[in-house]
């Protein structure tokens, strides 16, 4: 007699593969027409045979190109990503060294900070009592994107411990705040969580030991506790978490302009700190403890602390002597960078970036990324989620132009009797599940996984790669590391909303 699951299971479909026409992405069908263009030019202007031949010759290299793998991916697929990554090589992009060193430090004057290619345009703002009434907050302001995003410092019990009932009310929970931000004209565009593991040295928790024992704490008691650090593993770690949530300014123009009283910018302040309360009241009743909106620092040091997180031990000895807390807004980015073909440099610290090329497609239950966010690791990793959610009628418009795109191609693959792969097969029930829910009222959402590991040497980052790798698949996830687009995937891990289209 088999048990009956505890609690609902959750699945994701397959990743859609679905083209332009049968099945062909626009980069096939743009090389196999160049080819056949070529291959009619070849046979008018070349004599006899030589033409005949050239014109097999352009058909092979584009069929190759388009449908034999290398590797991962065809040549077709790879060609964006190597001639980006030598495009940036040619014009010195590959590599930042910042200059603000020269520049030295006047009194009364912010420090000048240069950028990194990735970070250029976005901006660190402070908003006082004017916008909050008491307290300050930290706003990302991206330029070219006419966003802003703010971002709260979350901290929860761990999830795997709580009963499976419990898990499922969180999970409704939070399924219940992304759909009241997918409602039609919401002001706010995208939300991202971020979950950040730090590996904890045993120096660390004996200096926390020292300074928050009580004064009349029992001495047995406190050389018990020493006798367990000095007994601890280096792999102690902590967690920390934040939501990001993005403002789209075309969407909130109207609410920002009455708001700021015709200024933009702080009226955008004004109505993403609204946002942001609502989703703190939301997340204190799904049981999480939330610190409030990150000041500007303190949304510097989230960034910084990714690039370099020594600086994180140097900025805390910094407060403890009554220094201010992180670093200043103009200073979040690093020193210098060098982006490889499969990993990113700053200063010391190496990096690299996955992102999540499947899902699960079994049954799991809500907990399922418990193997690669909570087993010990000695190295710092960061995982993030972006999640858009998608307006009603334009879901359903998506939905309706990949009906018609489906069976269009059904009907062409029936008069060029191809068979229908069991893949495809999915994704077709995949779209008739989705449209379904949309029909019953629920909100769909454009979401992207990615996962950062960070060490300090390239050998350590090869470990680092493989042991994250192991975690994912405990998680039924499947990892593609990116190639040739390495300091750009870093920022996906930020909490700056960044990682879809």
């Amino acid at each position: 007699m088999t048990e009956e699951p505890e609690g609902p299971l959750y699945s994701f479909g397959p990743r859609e593969t679905r083209g332009i026409l049968l099945g062909l992405r626009g980069g096939q069908l743009a090389l196999l027409g160049g080819a056949g263009v070529g291959a009619l030019v070849a046979l008018r202007v070349l004599p006899g045979s030589r033409g005949l031949l050239a014109a097999l010759g352009m058909a092979a290299l584009a069929a190759v190109a388009s449908w034999v793998p290398l590797g991962r991916f065809t040549a077709e697929q790879w060609a964006p990503a190597i001639f980006g990554y030598l495009g940036r090589g040619l014009l010195g992009r590959r590599r930042f060294h910042s200059r603000a060193y020269r520049e030295g430090h006047r009194p009364g004057r912010p420090p000048v900070g240069e950028r990194p290619q990735s970070l250029r345009g976005l901006r660190v703002m402070a908003f006082g009592p004017e916008v909050t009434g008491g307290g300050e907050l930290g706003v990302i302001e991206d330029r070219a994107a006419r966003t802003y995003v703010g971002v709260l410092g979350v901290r929860g019990r761990s999830f795997s411990l709580v009963d499976r009932a419990e898990q499922d009310r969180q999970v409704a929970a939070w399924s219940a705040i992304v759909a009241g931000l997918g409602r039609h004209g919401s002001p706010i565009r995208r939300l991202q969580w971020v979950e950040r593991t730090i590996p904890e040295d045993r120096e660390a928790l004996a200096r926390y030991l020292e300074e928050h024992r009580a004064p009349d704490a029992d001495e047995e008691a406190v050389r018990s506790y020493r006798t367990l650090i000095e007994q601890a593993t280096s792999t102690v770690q902590r967690h920390e978490s934040y939501l990001a949530v993005q403002l789209d300014l075309r969407r909130a123009w109207r609410q920002a302009r009455l708001a700021g009283n015709r200024n933009l910018e702080l009226g955008a302040a004004i109505v993403l700190l609204q946002q942001l309360r609502d989703l703190e009241e939301w997340l204190r009743a799904a049981d999480l403890a939330v610190s409030g909106p990150l000041t500007a620092r303190q949304l510097a040091g989230a960034i910084r602390y990714a690039y370099d997180p020594g600086r994180r031990l140097i900025d805390a000895i910094r407060e403890r002597q009554g220094g201010p807390e992180g670093p200043h807004p103009e200073l979040m980015h690093p020193t210098w960078t060098a982006e490889g073909w499969a990993s990113y440099r700053s200063g010391p610290w190496w990096h690299t970036t996955y992102y999540v090329e499947e899902w699960p497609r079994v049954e799991v239950g809500p907990d399922f990324l418990r193997p690669l966010i909570l087993s010990q690791s000695r190295y710092l990793r960061s995982v993030a989620m972006t999640l858009e959610p998608v307006p009603p009628l334009e879901a359903d418009r998506e939905i309706r132009r990949a009906r018609v795109a489906d069976e269009t191609e059904e009907q062409l693959r029936a008069r060029a009797r191809q068979l229908t792969s069991a893949r495809r097969r999915r994704e077709q029930e995949h779209l008739l599940r989705t449209e379904r829910e949309l029909a019953d009222g629920h909100i769909s959402v454009r979401f992207a996984g990615y996962v950062t590991v960070t060490a300090p040497s390239p050998e350590e980052l090869d470990r680092a790669a493989a042991e994250v790798e192991q975690q994912a698949a405990q998680a039924r996830l499947v990892l593609g590391r990116v190639y040739g687009d390495q300091e750009l995937a870093f920022t996906y891990t930020l909490p700056i909303c960044r990682g879809l289209p």
